[in-house]
């Protein structure tokens, strides 16, 4: 029924993200966008676009065009608004268009982050992913809080 659908495909998602070749960052890692600027926490990665991204402005040009890992992700909305002109939801990103911060920069904002989020880990800079995050991507590092 539609238990058991649920139950095989969420084993299927967590079968699909046990093997991280190629990924570089995990979920709740804050990065920025090497073009626009702004600043996102991970959460959740495919190792090939799940929708046509050939056209994209922020694709154009990359070593590896769509041929790479992409990776959805929450922006600061302070960052938003200031370099991008407004409120954005949810981002998709190529793995070449992001680079890591040093941890100054990691506390972020977003009325989003705490659907996915179950808070920061400020020792990390690192976002703590909900269960079901945690349980699809279980091979992502997560930070030592001693939980």
């Amino acid at each position: 029924g539609e238990l058991a659908a649920f139950v095989e495909s969420n084993a299927a998602e967590r079968a699909a993200k046990a093997d991280r070749g190629g990924i570089t960052f995990g979920v709740g890692q804050v990065l920025r966008h090497r073009k626009f600027g702004f600043r996102a926490a991970v959460l959740g990665w495919e190792r090939r676009p799940e929708v046509d991204v050939s056209g994209w402005d922020g694709v154009q040009g990359l070593p590896s065009g769509a041929d790479q890992p992409f990776y959805r992700m929450v922006p600061d909305m302070g960052d938003c608004v200031g370099l991008l002109g407004g409120p954005r939801g949810v981002r998709y990103v190529a793995q070449e268009n992001l680079e890591e911060l040093p941890l100054s920069e990691r506390a972020i904002s977003h009325e989003l982050l705490p659907h996915f989020f179950d808070g920061y880990d400020a020792a990390s800079g690192t976002f703590l992913p909900v269960q079901q995050l945690r349980y699809w991507y279980s091979r992502d590092p997560l930070p030592d809080t001693g939980l």
